[in-house]
This record gives C-alpha cells, sequence and structure tokens, in this order.
C-alpha cells in the first residue's frame, strides 16, 4: 500500500511535468515572436537597401529610379513598422515565461522537498526494521544460551 507521502509525490511529479510543459510552450512562443520580428526587421533592411541600390545604380533610368526607390523604401517602412508592433507582444511574452519559470521551479522545490522526506522516512523505517532484527537475534542468542 502506498503511503501518502508516495501520493503526494506522485502529485507533485505530476504539477512539476506541467509546469515544465508550460513553461516549454511559452518558451517556443517567444522564440517564435522573436524569430518573427528578425524576419522583418532583416526584411526591413533589406527594402532599405534595395531602395539605396535602386536610387544608386549606375544604369538606373530617371523615370523607373523614383517609384522603385518608393516602392522598396514604403516596403521597409512598412516591415519596420510590424517589427515595432512585435516589441509589446514580445515583452508580454518575456514576462508570461519569467512567470512560468517561477512557477516551475517553485513546483520542482516542492517535489524535492516531498522527496528528501520520503527518503528520509524509508531511512527511518530501514533502521527500525534492522534494528527489530538485530534484537531479535540478540532474544534467539540469549535464549539459546541458558
Amino acid at each position: 500500500m502506498k503511503s501518502p507521502l508516495d501520493r503526494i509525490l506522485r502529485l507533485r511529479t505530476l504539477l512539476e511535468d506541467s509546469g515544465r510543459t508550460e513553461l516549454e510552450r511559452r518558451a517556443q512562443l517567444l522564440r517564435g515572436l522573436e524569430a518573427t520580428q528578425r524576419a522583418e526587421l532583416d526584411s526591413s533592411a533589406g527594402e532599405r537597401k534595395r531602395a539605396f541600390e535602386s536610387v544608386a545604380a549606375p544604369g538606373a533610368g530617371h523615370e523607373q529610379a523614383p517609384s522603385t526607390w518608393r516602392e522598396a523604401h514604403a516596403a521597409g517602412g512598412y516591415a519596420a513598422q510590424r517589427a515595432a508592433r512585435l516589441f509589446p507582444a514580445i515583452a508580454a511574452a518575456e514576462q508570461r515565461t519569467a512567470a512560468a519559470r517561477e512557477a516551475y521551479l517553485e513546483r520542482r522545490k516542492e517535489k524535492r522537498q516531498v522527496a528528501t522526506v520520503l527518503e528520509q522516512k524509508q531511512a527511518e523505517l530501514q533502521y527500525e526494521r534492522a534494528r527489530r532484527e538485530q534484537a531479535m537475534l540478540d532474544d534467539w542468542f540469549s535464549m539459546r544460551r541458558r
């Protein structure tokens, strides 16, 4: 029969696993948002570079260069705006990830505490069992001598 401490340890283990899964999910979401933001910033930089190259190109026609420059500059600005809109979402995701990390670490600590108490209890039971066996042997040998 399982002791109440065993059941508590099982529950704490399940809570720790749940917290770890939640932390991994939130960290993955944060990494996705950061990757999206990096892609938008890279896109913005690429479009601005394209705009500069369209103006600076030696063979660029005067009719085509301004429209190409405007398109590239506008696309770069739009990508920069999309990246800037991700900053609040990333900050919120970082806070949620930090909170999930704290909750996970707290649950892990609680599980370790219960495991330590359970190990101590088992060590005490083993010590008591060995003491009783030794007492029984001592009694048997003392009765045999008589």
